[in-house]
């Protein structure tokens, strides 16, 4: 059974679907915070909103990214943000003109609230006392080993990835003398059946959660690679690679962490694979200036919401790479494939 890809790319419906949180950040930072009415004052730095509005770093990245893809505010060469005409205009309430009191119809919606309060949080809203839900940490119960709820969740993500993986799998195909693939956290399994597919000559392991797994195995079959496709269990923050691999691949993993964990993640990966072997990150990528585009500033606000990441900019990966030991060149471009993502490479 092959695996073929849409006619039309989806990343459209995605865009709908991400839309609602245009409302959620409008409402929550122009009628529930000072925001506006602090930058009518004074340009702010990242330090200074932290300090007034007591912000996360991560906050204050996903949020400003998003209005500045709005285009309500600009970052001047001096590191400090000032709002945009615009703004100054529609979204700060003491002006003659303000919108605050029409967007104020939705502010006090229970998704604005929750948003507002995942900002002005300080650790991630979506670990609490009682563990996490959409991503795995050893030292906290999950529902990814909740077998009921990590079906659900797998299966939720596995549309993305069966339109998807076709395409990645022509866009970064294996190089001459690359015949094993590591798909770390590959979940239902799509981008490696669609590897195997496609390159007869490969094998390919997906490690991930075991009740994850179980998803991937199905497909597997059903797409008559079981054969060549092996899942294993395991935990990508402390376990050992469970084979030497020629490629490792990464896709949209990485967006669900922020950065000290991201660095934790690249230099465990570094130090055990061999020699040469390629990393593909598959992503989505924010502009390097981050200044959007405004559908994955707020794919990032969502991130930012349901996982302890948001996304990030090519630049920032490229330096994440340098960081911790892998080579790569810094000129590169993203190869988009589908649905807003698109692939940066690495070497050990």
């Amino acid at each position: 059974m092959q695996l073929s890809q849409p006619s039309i790319d989806p990343s459209f419906v995605f865009d709908l679907y991400r839309g609602r949180l245009s409302t959620e950040i409008l409402c929550a930072v122009a009628c529930r915070t000072k925001f506006f009415q602090k930058l009518e004052k004074s340009p702010l730095s990242s330090n200074e909103i932290q300090v007034q509005l007591g912000w996360s770093r991560r906050a204050i990245s996903v949020v400003t990214t998003a209005l500045k893809a709005m285009n309500f505010l600009i970052e001047d060469s001096k590191g400090k943000f000032q709002a945009t005409e615009a703004a100054r205009l529609f979204l700060n309430s003491e002006s003659e003109f303000a919108l605050t009191g029409y967007l104020g119809l939705s502010a006090q919606s229970p998704a604005v609230t929750s948003f507002l309060e995942a900002i002005e949080r300080h650790v991630p809203s979506a670990t609490t006392e009682s563990g996490t839900a959409f991503t795995f940490r050893s030292d906290k119960p999950s529902a990814m080993d909740d077998p009921d709820f990590a079906r659900f969740l797998t299966m939720s993500l596995a549309g993305r990835g069966r339109c998807v993986a076709p395409v990645l799998a022509q866009v970064s195909p294996p190089r001459a003398g690359e015949t094993t693939l590591l798909d770390i956290g590959g979940g239902s399994g799509f981008y490696s059946i669609a590897y195997l597919l496609a390159h007869p000559q490969m094998k390919a392991v997906v490690w991930d959660r075991p009740e994850v797994l179980k998803v991937a195995q199905e497909n597997a079959e059903a797409h008559g690679v079981a054969d060549r496709l092996e899942c294993i269990g395991g935990d990508m923050f402390t376990d050992n690679f469970p084979i030497q691999a020629d490629i490792l691949l990464v896709s949209n993993i990485l967006h669900d962490w922020d950065v000290p964990e991201i660095h934790h993640l690249l230099k465990h990966w570094h130090g055990q694979c061999r020699e040469n072997a390629r990393l593909i990150l598959h992503d989505v990528y924010l502009n390097d200036a981050l200044d959007g585009p405004l559908p994955i500033a707020l794919y990032s606000a969502d991130l930012f919401y349901l996982t302890e990441g948001r996304a990030y900019s090519r630049s920032e990966y490229l330096q994440f790479f340098r960081e911790t030991g892998w080579r790569t060149d810094s000129e590169q471009k993203v190869q988009p494939t589908s649905s807003h993502c698109g692939t940066l490479e690495a070497v050990r």
